[in-house]
């Protein structure tokens, strides 16, 4: 039976007796050496990270700069806007009164109409049905004492 010794010096290869064997070592690093490199790799690491760092910091003041520009814009958008919404409440106000305002008038002239149809045998108001050319629709007029011509005159100024 072959014991350690033996087994492992039958994996190891022949060599002639005359032949010079030099074996390669490792080279010894000094503590000195070894704290040199850790510190370069540190460094570089740190100034990788630097960047990285540095180079997020500009995009983030990029994209700050652009969004408070694009907040600046929705401002002024917004502010338009809003003045715009006020010209059209306004607007919708003051053709919400001139639409009572008319209205008031239709129906005080339809008042005055049957006021002037209990009158009509006295012959102080006429009612004619006028036919339109070429339209086929019809429209009342009232004809008489002048009150047909105030309404005329009062709708035709609030519609301008």
């Amino acid at each position: 039976m072959l014991t350690l010794s033996q087994s492992h010096q039958q994996q190891l290869p022949v060599v002639p007796e005359n032949s010079v064997v030099t074996t390669w070592q490792q080279p010894i690093v000094t503590q000195q050496q070894q704290q040199q490199q850790q510190q370069a790799y540190f460094v570089s690491r740190l100034a990788g990270e630097l960047l990285v760092s540095r180079t997020d910091n500009m995009n983030l003041r990029h994209i700050s700069r652009q969004s408070q520009e694009d907040a600046f814009c929705w401002h002024q958008e917004y502010e338009r806007l809003l003045g715009e919404y006020w010209k059209v409440s306004e607007h919708n106000a003051a053709l919400l009164g001139q639409v009572s305002r008319l209205k008031e008038q239709l129906r005080s002239a339809r008042s005055r109409q049957g006021t002037h149809r209990a009158r009509r045998d006295s012959g102080s108001a006429v009612v004619s049905t006028l036919k339109a050319s070429g339209s086929g629709a019809t429209s009342n007029a009232i004809v008489g004492s002048g009150t047909s011509e105030g309404i005329k005159q009062e709708v035709n100024a609030h519609l301008d």
